[in-house]
């Protein structure tokens, strides 16, 4: 990835050339559920876009990288160190290609042991879909763009609904509670045992979010 606002320009194309004449041809309501990475994607897409969805449902969105015991500043500055010696489209330290054999635990997604196994098999099935940890040139983009989330929140105004994991090992809560104050229809849900993949999470956690999704999108 070179620059984040690809992505947002990708979704905007999808929104425009997919969605929006597929909703005049149904005349149907429009929802936007996004996660994770997707959540950054779409809130900056409906910063700088008048929003034709009717609502939307944040899960786990990523708007700060979980990176302790490191700071977000020491990560941004290991990023750019690797790229001044040539290593941008190398995998950031630590990184390193999806091990769909990796144990159960630890893992940052689930706490459902039936979940994660199922995930792993897919994995294997269609490998060819699977993406592994950041390089060090996603990692300096994806902070550059984090950095300039707030303070335009306030143009956000179509109906969200921030689902937050209280156990999330891969997004900050700090930065989605600070952009949801601002937002003015947005309101967090936290699931203070949930790990950051609501939809692979335990049938306890998981019924409980589809069901919120559910309520919202009428």
């Amino acid at each position: 990835m070179e620059k984040f606002q690809d992505y947002v320009s990708d979704f905007k194309a999808f929104t425009e050339q997919v969605v929006l004449p597929e909703q005049k041809r149904t005349g149907k309501k429009l929802f936007l559920l996004s996660h994770s990475m997707g959540g950054m994607i779409v809130s900056r897409y409906l910063q700088s876009n008048e929003s034709p969805y009717d609502a939307q449902v944040l899960s786990a969105p990523l708007f700060e990288m979980y990176t302790r015991p490191a700071t977000e500043a020491e990560v941004f500055a290991n990023a750019v160190r690797a790229i001044a010696a040539g290593n941008g489209g190398q995998y950031y330290q630590g990184r390193g290609n999806y091990n769909p054999e990796a144990p159960f635990a630890p893992n940052p997604l689930t706490t459902s042991p039936a979940r994660f196994e199922k995930q792993a098999k897919l994995a294997k099935e269609y490998a060819e879909t699977v993406v592994g940890g950041q390089s060090n040139q996603w990692m300096k983009a994806f902070i550059e763009e984090a950095g300039s989330l707030l303070g335009a929140q306030t143009r956000i105004t179509v109906p969200t609904l921030l689902l937050q994991a209280g156990n999330d090992r891969i997004a900050e809560a700090q930065r989605q509670n600070e952009f949801c104050r601002e937002a003015p229809e947005c309101r967090v849900l936290a699931f203070a045992e949930s790990k950051h993949h609501f939809f692979l999470e335990a049938d306890s956690i998981r019924e409980s979010v589809l069901r919120k999704i559910e309520a919202l999108f009428q």
